[in-house]
C-alpha cells in the first residue's frame, strides 16, 4: 500500500497516550479504559474479591478511580488522613509493642470503627450533630430491644452526636481511651519507658510475660465484640438499590511509621471479612503485591495464614491482548487530535 501523502503521520516531540500513574492520567484514563475483569470483580456485591493486588504499575489506582468515576455513592480513605502517626506515638501503646505485646485487636478495632463510621456517613449523608443523633435513634428504636444488640447499641450511643466528624478525630479518641486505661494500669512501667535507657530489655521475661497478661485485659476482644455487633445492625438495615463503596489506596506510602505499618495492613486485611455481611457495601483496597508479600513476612505468626486470605484477593494480570487493546485506544484518541 502507497503511504499516504496527503495526510501522513508526524511523531512530535513529547507526544505521549498516558503516564505513569492513574492519578495523573485523566487526559487518558477514562476516554481509554480497557473493561478489566478486575473491574467486574470490585462492583460486584456477589464477589469476594476487596483487594486488588497487583505489582507498580498494573492498574490498581486505575480500577479504584473506575469505581468513582462510574459511582456517586462512593468515599475514599485517605491514610495520610488518619492521624495514625499519632498511634505510632503513644508512649502507652509503643510500650505494649516494646514488651512483646499484641496491638492486633486494638488496630482491628480501628479500622472497623473508621469503616464504620465512614459508611454510616455515607449511606444516611451525615453532615452535622443533629443528623448523627437521628441516624443514633433509629437504630436505637430497631434494635434495642434485642439483647444481643443491646452492647453494639451502647457503643453506638458513646459516638451518636460524632458520626460525622473527621477520621483523624475519631481515631484520636479512640486511641485516647485505650491510653488512659493503659496509664492506669502502668503508669509507673511507662513513665520508666519514656525516660530511655532501653528500660523494657533490662526487664526479665518473666515480667514481660505478666505485663503482657495485663495488657491483654484491656487490649481484648471486647470492642471487636461490639463493632461485630454494629456491623450486624448495619446489615440489617434494609437494603437499599445503591452500592455504596469505599475506597482505600497509598498504603504503600509512608502514612505511618514502618514499625507499625505492616501490622496494621494485617489489621486492615483480617478486619475486611467482617463488611462482607452488609450486602449493599464494597470495601476496594489497592495494594502492592510486593507489601503484601512483607506483611506476611513481618507478622508471620500460626494465626496469619495467607490462603485464608486469597479469596479476598483481584489480581491485577493482563494478557498481551488485553494490553494491545490498552495501546491501540490510546493511539487511536492521540491521533483524533
Amino acid at each position: 500500500m502507497a503511504p499516504n501523502k496527503t495526510n501522513p503521520i508526524t511523531l512530535r516531540d513529547g507526544m505521549r497516550i498516558g503516564t505513569g500513574n492513574a492519578e495523573s492520567d485523566d487526559e487518558f484514563l477514562f476516554k481509554c479504559f480497557v473493561e478489566h475483569s478486575a473491574l467486574a470483580a470490585a462492583v460486584n456485591p456477589d464477589s469476594a474479591g476487596m483487594i486488588i493486588a497487583g505489582r507498580t504499575g498494573s492498574g490498581k489506582t486505575a480500577i479504584l478511580r473506575a469505581v468513582q468515576y462510574k459511582n456517586d455513592q462512593q468515599v475514599e480513605i485517605d491514610p495520610a488522613e488518619m492521624a495514625m502517626d499519632y498511634v505510632a506515638n503513644s508512649d502507652a501503646l509503643r510500650f505494649v509493642h516494646a514488651i512483646g505485646g499484641d496491638l492486633n485487636l486494638l488496630f482491628q478495632a480501628l479500622w472497623k470503627h473508621v469503616l464504620c463510621i465512614e459508611f454510616i456517613r455515607l449511606r444516611y449523608d451525615v453532615k452535622n450533630s443533629e443528623k448523627s443523633r437521628n441516624i443514633f435513634n433509629r437504630f436505637a428504636e430497631a434494635f434495642l430491644a434485642d439483647e444481643r444488640k443491646k452492647r453494639s447499641i451502647e457503643y453506638l450511643r458513646e459516638w451518636e452526636g460524632k458520626f460525622w466528624i473527621t477520621m483523624d478525630q475519631n481515631i484520636k479518641e479512640l486511641t485516647e481511651e485505650y491510653e488512659k486505661k493503659l496509664v492506669g494500669e502502668f503508669g509507673g512501667e511507662i513513665e520508666k519507658f519514656k525516660a530511655g535507657g532501653q528500660y523494657e530489655k533490662r526487664m526479665s521475661a518473666g515480667q514481660k510475660s505478666e505485663l503482657v497478661a495485663r495488657s491483654r485485659k484491656i487490649i481484648n476482644s471486647d470492642q471487636l465484640a461490639k463493632l461485630h455487633g454494629v456491623i450486624d445492625i448495619l446489615s440489617n438495615e434494609a437494603a437499599t438499590d445503591h452500592l455504596y463503596f469505599v475506597l482505600i489506596d497509598r498504603l504503600d506510602e509512608n502514612w505511618v511509621d514502618n514499625s507499625i505499618r505492616f501490622r496494621m495492613i494485617r489489621s486492615l486485611v483480617e478486619a475486611l471479612k467482617s463488611f462482607r455481611r452488609i450486602r449493599n457495601l464494597k470495601v476496594l483496597v489497592a495494594l502492592r503485591t510486593d507489601v503484601l508479600e512483607r506483611v506476611v513476612q513481618e507478622t508471620a505468626d500460626l494465626s496469619f495464614q495467607r490462603e485464608k486470605f486469597e479469596d479476598y484477593y483481584i489480581k491485577m494480570n493482563w494478557s498481551k491482548r488485553d494490553l494491545r487493546s490498552l495501546v491501540d485506544l490510546r493511539l487511536i484518541e492521540l491521533f483524533k487530535r
